[in-house]
């Protein structure tokens, strides 16, 4: 039998995920996007990192199971400097193996840990994860 149904939408369970974790490390709580907005990357300030991008990206895709699939995404957390950044990777790091305690996923992997990565814009620093969910269609 093949379970038909939808899967979790598993940007917006990270996005909540991040924002639990870290809104109260960041005065004012902490911008997290499914997409960087158009002109972000000209215009970048100060006052507008930090900021955490959560996306969806291409990943395995089916498990050995019709009823379940590992959904894949990558968080990117950007600041002003290395040490900043740092700061919040360091507790979002942490906190990731309790995704699945938020009932919508039943496994996480890391296939990629977060690592500094260098960004276009010399203003800007950035660390990068992927994530791998395992979930159910219901």
């Amino acid at each position: 039998m093949i379970l038909n149904g939808l899967f979790p939408d598993v940007e917006q369970l990270v996005i909540g995920f991040v924002h639990r974790i870290l809104d109260p490390l960041v005065d004012g709580g902490i911008d997290v996007v499914s997409e960087l907005p158009m002109d972000w990357d000209a215009t970048v300030t100060p006052d507008k990192v930090p900021l955490v991008m959560v996306e969806r990206t291409p990943g395995p895709g089916s498990t050995n199971t019709q009823y379940e699939t590992a959904l894949s995404v990558d968080i990117t957390v950007f600041h002003t400097d290395r040490g900043s950044l740092w700061d919040l990777v360091r507790p979002l790091e942490a906190a990731l193996p309790s995704i699945p305690d938020t009932g919508e996923v039943d496994e996480l992997a890391v296939p990629s840990t977060f690592g500094s990565l260098a960004y276009k814009n010399p203003k800007v620093r950035r660390a990068v994860a992927t994530i791998e969910l395992v979930a159910r269609a219901h």
